[in-house]
């Protein structure tokens, strides 16, 4: 997941996907973010919003870290629809593969994870402050969202 987290920031619409999320944020709109389990790609994109107006990383790490508790309801889920599912026969194959998928280390998300997408923009770009300027997000923008969102 490591490796995942590191290609976030340059991943093909990210750049694009933050700049939506901080231009509708900004202008007071609700914005809903998800992605297979709500936690990967949307806890980046909730974390780099929630830096650029100046969030303590370790408030940001620690409401990004709750996503903890939602594992094992999540790992029920998505059990559950596989054991609905009429064109999947439930061998114990299957089952031990399902399991290895829905795993701790798949559901969740450690402290690691967003340190390895923040580096590349470090690497990259140089701050977070370059990388949102190269997402087209200028300092308008981020007192806008600051604005809204700390008002």
């Amino acid at each position: 997941m490591i490796d995942e987290y590191r290609q976030f920031p340059t991943r093909n619409g990210a750049q694009r996907a933050l700049h939506r999320v901080i231009s509708l944020l900004g202008a007071g709109r609700a914005v809903l973010t998800h992605c297979f389990a709500g936690k990967d790609r949307t806890g980046f994109v909730v974390a780099t919003v929630l830096e650029a107006i100046g969030v303590d990383r370790d408030v940001i790490v620690a409401d990004f870290l709750r996503s903890n508790d939602a594992a094992p309801a999540l790992r029920a889920q998505i059990s559950a629809m596989i054991a609905q599912r009429q064109d999947t026969e439930l061998t114990p194959e299957v089952v031990t593969w399902t399991e290895a998928r829905l795993s701790d280390g798949v559901l969740g998300v450690r402290e690691e994870y967003l340190a390895a997408a923040r580096q590349t923009i470090d690497e990259k770009f140089g701050s977070l402050q370059a990388y949102l300027r190269d997402a087209g997000v200028g300092e308008a923008d981020v007192q806008r969202l600051r604005a809204a969102l700390l008002a």
